[in-house]
């Protein structure tokens, strides 16, 4: 993997079944996105993955379609990819940004992709609209929705060169 070390960086959990984890390990090398089916005591990793296998929090099952599977990858090859097969096959939705260290899908299947900027997709991925403006050095990482009101939303934001800045907005 990566820097010659695995990095488990992302979980995310069948929205029905808990016993059925995807788990993502950043890595050109032996990364990617692994499947377990009895609630995390073994994993097999998937035999098709995402074209970029680097990453950072970035999977999420739908919680609309578990079937349905985001990954959220860095660097070249990055944006977002989607699988509507449990991560059988994988398609690049999102190319707008290479540098996409999360994603978030909220309980009404509106999915965000957040890097410089903020995207979303109102249709699982097919079409994205720009939510904030890119402009600056800071990085959207976390990312979470009201689920009382899919309107309001939160984010944070962090600077890469160690220089102050960021917040949570």
């Amino acid at each position: 993997t990566m820097w010659g070390r695995g990095y488990p960086r992302a979980l995310s959990a069948h929205p029905s079944n808990p016993y059925t984890v995807y788990l993502g390990i950043d890595g050109d090398d032996g990364g990617g996105v692994f499947k377990s089916v009895d609630g995390g005591w073994h994993w097999a990793r998937l035999k098709n993955q995402p074209g970029s296998l680097r990453m950072f929090y970035g999977l999420m099952v739908d919680p609309t379609d578990a079937k349905r599977i985001f990954w959220a990858a860095c660097g070249e090859g990055g944006g977002v990819y989607r699988s509507e097969d449990a991560g059988e096959s994988w398609k690049r939705v999102f190319d707008r940004e290479e540098w996409v260290f999360n994603i978030h899908v909220d309980a009404q299947g509106t999915v965000y992709a957040p890097g410089k900027g903020l995207w979303a997709s109102t249709d699982h991925g097919s079409t994205w609209k720009q939510l904030t403006r890119q402009g600056s050095d800071l990085h959207i990482v976390g990312l979470e929705t009201d689920p009382e009101n899919p309107a309001r939303i939160w984010f944070s934001r962090v600077p890469w060169d160690a220089s102050a800045g960021g917040g949570v907005y």
